[in-house]
């Protein structure tokens, strides 16, 4: 049996099936995917459940479910407020009364991630090639390190500058879907120490490693995008993205801590 949280040494009910990308982040039950093996030259079509693989036990899944219900919550909360943005654009240009706020749930986000990146990159699925080992402190190609587990399972958040960042760039433009997209990144190890997510029309950085990301992001391109004119914002005050229609603030979405 394969579970990547069996360092925690309380595994139990056998073995089960695990969505890679949780599915409630998916509007429907056909997705698009692309940069697997099978998939590299371009997007193919698939039903939820071929995004599986078998890589946690029952018990260790079913702990995790609170997380998927969160990315399902955040989803939601993004859509929202890409849907307001398109409501109030329409309605021209004025100073808004109602300045709505948003709000995603940062810790339990930070967990999301971590355990989405350990997902994908576990040697078995072979998602990025060749295997690595997931965080500086991990020995073993395509494995996390006892401390990622732990990040993920909620026993002991990422810290010292490891964790969670929202990215925001100079002008915010939302667009409602349903889309996750991930990048990661390695050192000259080399092994994985970051990982980037667009999430819905959110972009964040995960840092598995204390020190925290450098200052100068000019180097990594995510999706076609440079980084280096995106403020990367950590997670003490609360990061919050700054809507405007015209000159005025239209809403927030925030991640709080």
């Amino acid at each position: 049996m394969l579970c990547w949280a069996a360092g925690l040494g309380d595994c139990g009910g056998g073995q089960s099936r695990e969505h890679l990308i949780s599915a409630g982040v998916f509007g429907g039950d056909r997705i698009f995917v692309h940069g697997f093996p099978w998939c590299k030259g371009e997007p193919k079509e698939i039903g939820l459940p071929g995004l599986t693989a078998k890589v946690l036990c029952r018990r260790h899944n079913e702990r995790l479910s609170l997380v998927d219900k969160c990315a399902q919550r955040s989803a939601i909360a993004v859509n929202a407020a890409a849907d307001l943005m398109e409501t109030r654009q329409r309605m021209g240009r004025r100073r808004w009364v109602n300045v709505k706020r948003f709000e995603i749930d940062g810790a339990m986000m930070e967990r999301w991630c971590t355990k989405t990146m350990v997902n994908l990159l576990l040697g078995e699925n072979k998602f990025c090639e060749p295997s690595l080992p997931i965080g500086s402190d991990s020995e073993v190609p395509g494995r996390p390190s006892e401390r990622l587990v732990r990040a993920a399972c909620g026993i002991e958040p990422l810290n010292h500058g490891a964790g969670l960042y929202l990215l925001v760039p100079d002008e915010v433009n939302l667009y409602s879907g349903r889309r996750v997209s991930f990048t990661p990144l390695r050192s000259e190890n080399p092994k994985f120490v970051a990982g980037l997510f667009r999430f819905i029309d959110l972009i964040f950085m995960l840092w598995l490693d204390p020190g925290g990301p450098p200052d100068d992001l000019s180097g990594p391109v995510f999706q076609g995008e440079q980084l280096g004119h995106m403020t990367l914002l950590p997670r003490f005050p609360d990061p919050q993205l700054k809507v405007k229609i015209g000159e005025h603030l239209s809403h927030v979405l925030a991640v709080k801590w």
